[in-house]
């Protein structure tokens, strides 16, 4: 009976939580595909993307500290309390159309920020949390399904498989709330980029599909997390692995 109830958790969670993976995998997967490749894609006009990013803020008027992270890996951090950008070290220091593009993409976001408006502060907290989720949601979930497993057969165990279905479900809800803002952080870069004049025609294109990705690889990212957990399950029903693999 209780391996029954298990197996009844595993498809319902399955069937809940299989089209946010496959919506959240699209548009991760392609977004990754676009930085990969315009990564390998050279500026002929020997700018770095700290260089593109200080020439534009400059030109608005805008006084923000730029700093190189310690890591390649993509973070999104813009704080809009101390004026401070950190991009990542391949960013900062590249002089490739997807550096420009990430580049821009942050310098879009601190020229929406500086305007501290409360659709900017609620933007930048939801996307912090889902920054910091990355952290501890995975054994936080974990904490709550093996201990619902345990006591499957009570009140307890139920509600708390329930209470994890429902927080699978806000994780993937949380990517949504940040995406109006995100719009408009993106228009905001891509007029900046027409304005400055600093690249070609190509280069502008190809930086503007990057501008168009970025903000989705920084809002979808979340749904990563639960991937390992997927797949045990997808394996506990099927009996068989997948591997959902990035760059």
């Amino acid at each position: 009976m209780k391996f029954l109830y298990i197996l009844g958790y595993v498809a319902i969670f399955l069937v809940v939580s299989l089209p946010w993976v496959i919506y959240f995998a699209v548009k991760y997967f392609k977004a990754k595909g676009v930085l990969k490749k315009y990564f390998k894609t050279q500026c002929g006009n020997g700018l770095t993307g700290e260089m593109i990013a200080k020439q534009v803020l400059l030109d608005k008027g805008i006084d923000i500290e730029i700093e190189k992270a310690k890591t390649d890996y993509l973070i999104d951090n813009f704080d809009y309390k101390s004026k401070k950008l950190t991009m990542p070290a391949r960013v900062f220091s590249g002089t490739n159309i997807s550096s420009f593009g990430v580049a821009m993409y942050q310098v879009g976001q601190a020229v929406c920020y500086s305007t501290k408006t409360k659709a900017c502060k609620f933007n930048n907290f939801i996307k912090n949390v889902c920054k910091e989720m990355r952290y501890f949601v995975w054994p936080i979930f974990v904490l709550i399904v093996v201990t619902g497993f345990v006591f499957i057969e009570q009140t307890v165990g139920k509600i708390l498989l329930l209470i994890s279905l429902l927080f699978f479900v806000l994780c993937m809800l949380l990517p949504f709330l940040a995406y109006p803002m995100e719009k408009k952080i993106s228009k905001t870069s891509l007029n900046l980029l027409s304005e400055s004049k600093v690249l070609n025609e190509e280069e502008l294109m190809q930086t503007s599909q990057v501008i168009k990705v970025t903000s989705t690889y920084f809002t979808t990212e979340l749904f990563v997390v639960l991937l390992p957990f997927i797949r045990v399950l997808i394996f506990l029903v099927t009996g068989s692995d997948i591997s959902i693999k990035g760059d």
